[in-house]
């Protein structure tokens, strides 16, 4: 279940109560129904008077051991974020740029493998050039799953980029599958996003890393991972987001469905 069905963003409010009404005659045959976050399912649970479970996009398990890191050369702390660039991710992009601006002294740079648009790589190297950081940015072709993988493990710091505004209730409850994605990785994780995400919950949770919503708290996060003030990597933390713990958890319910029908 995707939360735009829910929360329609179209200037029509129509469109919003025609999503709902499709949505109960769904769920009104529906056995069972799941979704992929904590939030959306309680927004669902509210609407329609359903019991709703959440299945977890997750992560595949890997043996780091057998993957060996290269060592960084330079010594400059590698901020790294391979993906595309939605339009409501923009601001937020805009924000880390900022950031970037204010500690030109920091031995930082920003690799960036980006799967567009061209327009939005246009807009942020643009912008970038304004506050004369262009050269603290490494935008690299995009490239296979396996190399970006061993990218984000090599790299210090994982960032994600989502919505800031919180007029936008679907995104409140957006959680992108690159989330689970970086939580097998070591690097911490640094969410630019609005305060209520669940991306927020999730990183507390398995002390992966911070949510932060402004120049100050982008500033004050950074600055203590770089010291080295932040969580050690804790697997037992993260492994009920692994891709086999939340297949069992469906299994079960597939199980549950069959036996009561």
């Amino acid at each position: 279940h995707d939360p735009l069905s829910l929360w329609n963003n179209s200037r029509f409010p129509i469109w919003q109560f025609i999503d709902r009404i499709i949505d109960r005659g769904l769920l009104k045959s529906a056995s069972e129904i799941t979704t992929l976050g904590r939030k959306l399912a309680n927004q669902m649970e509210k609407l329609y008077q359903r019991n709703v479970e959440v299945i977890y996009n997750g992560f595949e398990e890997i043996d780091w051991k057998k993957e060996a890191i290269a060592k960084n050369p330079k010594k400059e702390k590698i901020l790294y974020y391979a993906g595309r660039f939605h339009e409501h991710r923009m601001e937020a992009v805009r924000l880390f740029i900022d950031w970037l601006a204010q500690n030109k002294k920091e031995n930082v740079k920003f690799v960036l493998r980006s799967l567009g648009p061209k327009e939005a790589n246009e807009e942020l190297f643009k912008y970038a050039k304004e506050k004369n950081v262009a050269d603290k940015i490494e935008l690299l072709p995009p490239t296979d799953l396996k190399t970006v993988a061993k990218e984000e493990r090599e790299a210090d710091i994982l960032l994600l980029f989502e919505d800031l505004k919180n007029t936008r209730r679907n995104f409140e409850s957006t959680l992108p599958a690159k989330l689970m994605e970086y939580l097998a990785k070591e690097a911490q994780i640094v969410a630019i996003a609005r305060g209520d995400s669940e991306l927020g919950d999730i990183l507390v949770e398995t002390k992966r890393g911070y949510l932060v919503s402004n120049l100050s708290q982008l500033d004050t996060v950074l600055k203590s991972i770089f010291s080295g003030n932040f969580h050690p990597f804790q697997t037992n933390l993260i492994e009920k987001y692994s891709r086999k713990k939340q297949c069992e958890k469906l299994c079960r319910i597939f199980n549950y469905v069959y036996q009561h029908s």
